[in-house]
């Protein structure tokens, strides 16, 4: 996964809803990345699990890019 950013340091947060539930749960949190510079490409591998995920169906990603510290898919952005 990558995801470019710009306009000062971001915390990118990724989670994808893999069992459909419509919530996404703190176990679907599959990226995380603390960024330091102004423009940046946040970048990782993600691993998906052999077990508790639903196919062939479409699968709701959420990505959150802020300044701030985010713990939840749900948080407010402050100036994400």
């Amino acid at each position: 996964m990558s995801v470019s950013t710009i306009e000062g340091a971001q915390n990118v947060n990724a989670w994808i809803d893999y069992n459909n539930d419509g919530i996404f749960q703190a176990t679907e949190k599959v990226f995380s990345h603390s960024g330091s510079l102004p423009d940046e490409v946040h970048s990782g591998m993600i691993t998906i699990p052999s077990a508790g995920v639903v196919t062939d169906k479409s699968l709701r990603l959420r990505i959150q890019a802020d300044n701030a510290t985010l713990a939840t898919a749900c948080d407010n952005l402050q100036n994400g």
